[in-house]
């Protein structure tokens, strides 16, 4: 006779101390060190294997035609199990024990073994969630009490978030507050030349200028001794130092400046014509909003689509300022471009009229 808590069987392998109760179940322990695998699926192509056989038993139901082969004996319980013990915590806990937790609404009979259970099933009555804030004058509510707890950090005046740079001092009582401070006060800095940039991302870039190892592109034209850390910035000065293209040309009306960067074109208008920025804005935005949802759709059309205009007006809300002219633009940009290209001769007529 074997004593309540007494395991007389003792696992032999080294570095094992698991004791049991039974001889075959320490048999079938020192399977698991063992690398052989005795019990194989006698499926036809289905060459798993396994070191116990009621591993094997489980694999089997994926080849049964019932995956779900153990069904509730109660009566008008349809559940099903792809386990036995699945089975046996169901018949536990909804048949075997006592549900004290019973709806208090009329005419709904049913009760349950546990109290988040019931709460749960009120909400099909009341369509509210099971926690509801306390708070005075919070309608809120929510499905688990985890939840409830984390929005009960809105009502708190406690400061949570503390800024970690050092010798920074600041709480706040919400994370987008913090994230606020950190953009603001405190910019990423260069430890190597002090220099702030916009976030972190800016900086991992900036450092690769301080690499000493970095690759450089030298300009190869004669006398000029610039170098660069990427092929792009060597083509934009090569065009805009020693080929002068000035690819930028003003907007404005009867401004032909042209410039070779864009931010000195951008500067140019506010300080040159900052007077006629403001109308020249309102008479033609540069920013186009979409006109409605059917905009939004990126529908990609097929090459007969685009060959015969299929739905070319679809987003084109700028008209050619030319008389007798149906071309439609998205953005002023492309009506700028379709005017220096096609209205040339045009264009040049009317200032000649303005200026005489």
């Amino acid at each position: 006779m074997i004593l309540k808590g007494n395991h007389p069987w003792k696992c032999t392998f080294e570095g094992c101390d698991k004791k049991f109760k039974f001889r075959c179940r320490l048999k079938r322990h020192e399977m698991t060190h063992s690398e052989e695998r005795f019990f194989k699926c006698p499926e036809l192509g289905c060459g798993k294997s396994y070191r116990r056989i009621d591993h094997l038993r489980m694999h089997s139901i994926i080849h049964s035609e019932d995956t779900k082969p153990f069904k509730c004996p109660m009566e008008g319980c349809e559940s099903k199990f792809s386990l036995k013990h699945h089975l046996s915590r169901h018949k536990k806990e909804q048949h075997d024990i006592e549900k004290r937790f019973k709806c208090n609404i009329q005419d709904c009979n049913q009760s349950f073994t546990q109290d988040y259970l019931l709460r749960n099933h009120k909400t099909i009555h009341t369509g509210e969630k099971s926690y509801p804030c306390e708070h005075p004058g919070c309608t809120k509510s929510f499905s688990s009490s985890a939840k409830l707890r984390d929005h009960g950090q809105v009502h708190s005046e406690q400061k949570r978030w503390r800024c970690a740079f050092q010798g920074c001092t600041q709480d706040f009582q919400k994370y987008h507050q913090l994230c606020k401070h950190l953009r603001q006060d405190h910019k990423p800095t260069c430890e190597m030349c002090s220099q702030k940039v916009k976030d972190f991302k800016q900086l991992r870039l900036h450092m690769k200028t301080h690499d000493p190892n970095r690759l450089l592109f030298p300009c190869s034209w004669e006398g000029c001794d610039k170098y660069y850390s990427s092929i792009k910035s060597l083509n934009v000065h090569t065009k805009a130092t020693h080929k002068n293209i000035r690819p930028f040309v003003c907007v404005v009306p009867g401004c032909e400046m042209t410039f070779a960067y864009k931010n000195v074109l951008t500067n140019h208008i506010k300080v040159i014509h900052e007077v006629i920025l403001i109308s020249y804005i309102q008479t033609y935005p540069r920013k186009v909003h979409k006109l409605n949802n059917e905009i939004k759709l990126n529908k990609q059309i097929t090459d007969i689509e685009h060959l015969t205009g299929y739905d070319y007006e679809r987003g084109r809300n700028i008209k050619c300022t030319i008389e007798d002219c149906k071309y439609l633009f998205k953005r002023n940009y492309d009506l700028e471009r379709h005017l220096k290209s096609f209205h040339k001769d045009l264009l040049k007529n009317q200032e000649t009229e303005e200026a005489l």
